[in-house]
């Protein structure tokens, strides 16, 4: 049920997502700079909130505050079908960041909570990635096609399939969850005590950074490569965007269990090392690629997309690694704070494409690969030490 969930919700959010940016410009007239600022903010205003909804998950349990998260976000999408002002649809796109982002990060957890063997816990993260995919893939095409007739009937829909999904979850939970191991009141300490025992790991953290500046070189294929696509092209490159979007998603829904399979007796640090060198490659491939070399940007977007579909599913399998289990909820949460890359992106490589051009752009983002896989490098190495000095217990 919940994979279902998360192809409908995911796919629900997609169907919607595109009139967000399109409504902020076409009816209340913002520039293009300030749509992007104000996205930017819901989604980090959204991650942070994932961090306080997980841990109130690992307080009180996680039906109630899966339940809330669903009602929330479906309370979004109707308050967007029915504003006329401009105050009203932001406050719309905050509380749908915020629902999504809660949902996301108990949801998680749960799968941690109720999937006790890890090899079985680390497929259902890969098959969970596999469901999203398959939702923003159909719900972006509903979207842009049955929903430009009527947005707001969109909005409407998604908000339905969010209380359903809240009330068929809420319904199962509390037949399966008679108990609530490791989330009774009084266990845990205070919210800033939560944090400070997050801060305070630094395999966890270093590993929620590399997670943001992957989020934030692969978010520049939707958004940015975009543009620069457009910009360089007479006909703005319709046909060519069609090309890459098409092969991204057909690369991943069609690669990703065969590569599962590949490099399931590899270690997890080997599965993120191997990601991030095919990202890093992608990049270089955009790089040096012009825009009429379209053979060139199909390869590479095939690279990129094998990176993605072993990097990102494989961050939340070592976040469920690294996760004690009285604070499931609130790890999986700052998790989600790799969504902060992403909602940088546009930002930061609109800025890159205008003073340096896309061969400027897409170096820059082969840097910070480069950077991500030394630190990921270094950081396993030393974990590697402190394990092999451990006193082993009899």
């Amino acid at each position: 049920m919940m994979l279902l969930g998360t192809l409908l919700t995911r796919g629900g959010y997609y169907m919607a997502w595109p009139f967000f940016s399109i409504t902020l410009f076409e009816k209340f007239g913002l520039p293009a700079i300030a749509v992007g600022g104000f996205l930017a903010v819901a989604t980090a205003c959204g991650a942070f909130s994932g961090i306080y909804a997980g841990y109130l998950s690992d307080r009180y349990g996680r039906r109630a505050v899966i339940s809330i998260s669903t009602v929330v976000a479906a309370i979004g999408y109707m308050l967007m079908s029915a504003s006329d002002s401009l105050t009203g649809y932001s406050v719309s796109i905050l509380v749908v960041s915020m629902g999504c982002a809660q949902l996301e990060a108990c949801c998680k957890a749960l799968i941690g909570d109720r999937v006790t063997d890890a090899g079985d816990r680390e497929f259902a993260l890969y098959f969970r990635y596999f469901a999203l995919n398959i939702g923003v893939a159909a719900g972006a095409l509903i979207g842009v096609t049955a929903g430009i007739a009527n947005p707001l009937t969109t909005f409407m829909t998604v908000g339905v399939i969010h209380l359903v999904y809240g009330a068929v979850l809420w319904a199962l939970l509390r037949q399966l969850e008679p108990r609530k191991a490791a989330q009774v009141p009084g266990e845990q300490g205070s919210f800033s005590d939560a944090c400070a025992r997050i801060l305070g790991h630094r395999a966890f953290v270093t590993l929620l950074i590399c997670n943001m500046l992957v989020a934030l070189v692969y978010a520049n294929f939707d958004s940015t490569l975009v543009q620069y696509i457009a910009r360089s092209s007479p006909d703005g490159g319709r046909r060519l965007v069609a090309w890459l979007i098409a092969v991204n998603a057909a690369t991943v829904t069609i690669a990703q269990f065969p590569v599962l399979r590949l490099l399931e007796a590899r270690s997890i640090e080997l599965r993120l090392t191997i990601g991030l060198a095919l990202m890093f490659a992608a990049q270089v491939g955009f790089a040096t690629a012009g825009v009429k070399q379209m053979s060139i940007l199909v390869l590479a977007t095939i690279v990129l997309s094998l990176g993605e579909l072993i990097v990102f599913p494989t961050f939340s399998v070592k976040i469920d690694r690294l996760t004690p289990d009285d604070l499931r909820g609130s790890y999986f949460g700052a998790g989600n704070l790799y969504s902060l890359g992403s909602a940088v992106a546009p930002l930061l490589g609109g800025g890159l494409l205008q003073y340096l051009g896309g061969t400027g752009l897409f170096a820059v983002l082969s840097m910070i690969c480069l950077f991500v896989l030394v630190l990921h490098a270094v950081t396993s190495r030393k974990e590697a030490h402190v394990a092999s000095e451990r006193p082993e217990t009899v």
